[in-house]
């Protein structure tokens, strides 16, 4: 009798063992993954998650789309709240600020332990913003170097060689921009030669000092060179393409337009690959793309970008990884910005899809420009502060009330602080 007993109680056991056995196997596990998305792209990004799903039927993929306006407002709410999404988007300009609050998990461990990642595949620089004390917290699914655009139409009407990657900055560029500047009949410009140059735009402006040989902040951000003659000298020369000989519009000339690229009344610009969807896709006029031109110290670029990290508080680090790894491998890169020409893949073995999207079109160039391209400094989190300091001198230049001395000068005394302060 006890021996059937325990017969009973053995088979109940393994009963109950392979019950709970089918139902984790059954358990679906719910991650909320966070994009930046505009609606034209949902559908693009749905296919991916149903297919990611089919593979992975114990993972379903809550997908959130936040608004560019208050991501975010909407990220430092969550994160106050420990509810991020599991995955989530990270621009770039965000990334220390959001590692050295504790908001993403240290994804080096996982990296060092998948050999299917395949790190080499990557373009080093994309991963610049998003490492912290050698450690990765984010994976960048987009690196675009910034190069140089130009409008064909006003080229061939012009009677001008196309930009071509021997071209240098005070050479065939300079006179390129003279000679695609027009003005009517009472001196009005109508028709500028450079847009997006002498700028507020540290991307662009930045590597223009170092084609001079200038220079603007050491890497460890605990210096900055803006004094130096160099400096001074190439900052000169940039910024009279507006002051001096106005082949790129004034601060006031630029007030209430977005990118004059766009219209058709620029003959040159300065973007990355992400432009390419708004000034040649949908564009009313024939545009291309070239390298960088050099200067007399070399050929220099910037870059920016974005990527996906993992919330430090998710309760399912193996499927957020599991989701990530899918989302930036060779194959979702193909599909999600390769294919579709959205944006530059960081893996170089997705780059021939991205090619043959803009099939026609130099975008061999963005490629190129990465084996040079920098991540512009600052990047630390006080980078917003330098950024706006950085700024509204550059624009005092613009508008005539300082010299580039004197500005450079106060970028130097105001700055200076605030990195020894944020080093410390």
């Amino acid at each position: 009798m006890l021996r059937k007993c325990l017969v009973f109680v053995l088979i109940a056991v393994v009963f109950t063992l392979s019950l709970q056995g089918v139902l984790f196997a059954q358990q679906v596990v719910t991650l909320r993954v966070a994009h930046a998305w505009e609606p034209t792209f949902i559908e693009v990004q749905k296919k991916f998650d149903e297919e990611f799903m089919k593979r992975h039927p114990n993972i379903k993929i809550q997908m959130e789309n936040y608004s560019w306006d208050n991501i975010l407002e909407k990220y430092q709410t969550q994160a106050v709240a420990k509810t991020l999404p599991d995955v989530f988007y990270v621009h770039c300009s965000w990334g220390q600020n959001f590692i050295r609050s504790g908001m993403l998990m240290n994804l080096q461990s996982l990296i060092d332990k998948d050999p299917s990642f395949n790190m080499k595949d990557f373009f080093p620089v994309g991963f610049t913003p998003f490492i912290y004390k050698g450690n990765i917290y984010v994976v960048p699914y987009d690196c675009g170097a910034i190069i140089l655009y130009y409008n064909v139409d006003l080229f061939k009407s012009a009677g001008l060689a196309f930009p071509s990657k021997s071209w240098r900055l005070d050479k065939e560029f300079f006179e390129a921009a003279l000679k695609l500047t027009k003005k009517d009949d009472k001196g009005n410009v109508v028709q500028f030669g450079l847009d997006r140059g002498p700028s507020l735009d540290y991307e662009v402006i930045i590597p223009a000092l170092k084609s001079f040989g200038g220079r603007f902040i050491n890497e460890e951000e605990t210096e900055l060179y803006l004094t130096e003659p160099k400096t001074i000298a190439a900052a000169k020369w940039w910024i009279d393409l507006v002051v001096k000989h106005h082949v790129a519009p004034t601060p006031a000339e630029s007030q209430g337009l977005v990118e004059p690229f766009t219209f058709g009344k620029v003959g040159m610009t300065f973007g990355g690959s992400w432009m390419l969807e708004r000034w040649v896709r949908f564009g009313k006029f024939k545009a291309d793309v070239q390298e960088w031109p050099s200067g007399p110290a070399g050929r220099f670029t910037s870059c920016a970008g974005s990527g996906y990290g993992i919330s430090a508080y998710t309760k399912y680090p193996k499927e957020a990884w599991l989701y990530l790894k899918e989302y930036l491998s060779k194959e979702g890169q193909i599909f999600m910005w390769g294919k579709t020409g959205r944006g530059s893949p960081t893996r170089r073995s997705a780059w021939a899809s991205f090619e043959e999207a803009w099939k026609g079109l130099n975008v061999k160039a963005f490629r190129n420009a990465m084996n040079y391209a920098e991540y512009v400094r600052p990047i630390s989190p006080v980078a917003a502060q330098l950024n706006q300091i950085r700024d509204r001198e550059i624009q005092l230049i613009l508008l005539g009330k300082k010299t580039v001395e004197e500005a450079f000068k106060t970028i130097e005394d105001e700055s200076l602080p605030i990195m020894t302060k944020a080093n410390k």
